[in-house]
């Protein structure tokens, strides 16, 4: 049976929203099921155009205004919750817990802001070896070449 035709910036685009979000969601939001995005992750391990498009894609977000919105975002943010935790009393266990409720919330955030964007760098960077959250086919994974090693 012949492969269907996936049209490559459409199945991107889903993978890079299953990334900052669920397979559910991105399937949701682009009319597929969670089944497919599985399998258009899988696809990237072998078809080197479609692994082209989806980094090409993810580097646009890495680079766009949409990452440095989410970084100043989280900078303001961080400062705000300074400003106003600095204003509450000390003896107050209420005011303690919103401080330490604060600080928690923010460093998730910019921890999972870290993590996000270590996971884009490596992802974008063809030369790192064992990646596995998206291997990507290179010239030596392509069909051809396997049939001949």
């Amino acid at each position: 049976m012949a492969e269907k035709k996936v049209d490559h910036e459409k199945a991107a685009q889903a993978l890079v929203d299953a990334h900052f979000t669920t397979d559910k969601a991105a399937a949701d939001k682009h009319g597929v099921t969670a089944r497919t995005i599985r399998n258009y992750r899988a696809r990237l391990k072998t078809d080197e155009e479609f692994s082209a498009c989806f980094l090409s894609l993810l580097k646009e977000v890495r680079d766009g205004p949409e990452w440095d919105w989410l970084t100043d975002g989280l900078r303001s943010a961080i400062a705000a919750a300074i400003e106003c935790c600095a204003t509450l009393s000390r003896s107050d266990p209420e005011s303690l817990m919103a401080i330490q409720q604060t600080i928690s919330t923010l460093s998730g955030y910019e921890q999972t802001k870290r993590v996000i964007d270590a996971e884009l760098a490596q992802a974008l960077d063809s030369s790192t070896p064992g990646y596995s959250t998206y291997p990507v086919a290179g010239p030596q994974d392509s069909p051809a070449i396997r049939a001949i090693a």
